[in-house]
């Protein structure tokens, strides 16, 4: 039931609705989904599907050659990532196509608490799950999940 409403926060909403009511999707429907790079230690390197919310009208940074570019605007908005680890996702959507053992080699490093700090505004969960800036993660391509 939790990866369910995960799902749905990322638009997922197939994936969603077979884990709640507890259906097979079959193998043969598949979804391209965007991958990103964590960029922010000790997260750093780690993949997340995922996508971003933008928290009010505004300019939010943009992705340019040279990083991340913010408006010299004060008071614009900004994009805040919310995503899970790739590897999770992997195994949630086998279970939502019948594998459901596949919940139970959701990687247990994922239970460590990393070694490190990391910036305040940035979000995480034992579960996999996160929620930060934008400016932390980079897009780095697509899955098939």
């Amino acid at each position: 039931m939790h990866y369910s409403r995960v799902f749905g926060k990322l638009d997922l909403t197939l994936f969603a609705s077979a884990l709640s009511l507890g259906f097979a999707l079959t193998r043969e429907l598949t979804f391209q989904v965007p991958v990103w790079i964590c960029m922010t230690p000790p997260f750093e390197g780690r993949k997340y599907i995922g996508g971003y919310y933008r928290t009010k009208p505004g300019v939010i940074p943009s992705l340019t050659e040279r990083g991340w570019q913010a408006s010299f605007e004060l008071g614009a908005g900004h994009a805040v990532f919310v995503g899970v680890d790739a590897s999770v996702a992997e195994h949630v959507t086998a279970a939502a196509r019948g594998d459901w053992r596949a919940l139970d080699d959701i990687v247990p490093d994922l239970q460590r608490v990393p070694v490190g700090t990391w910036p305040s505004e940035f979000a995480w969960l034992s579960d996999g799950t996160v929620a930060a800036p934008l400016t932390s993660f980079l897009p780095a391509g697509v899955i098939v999940l």
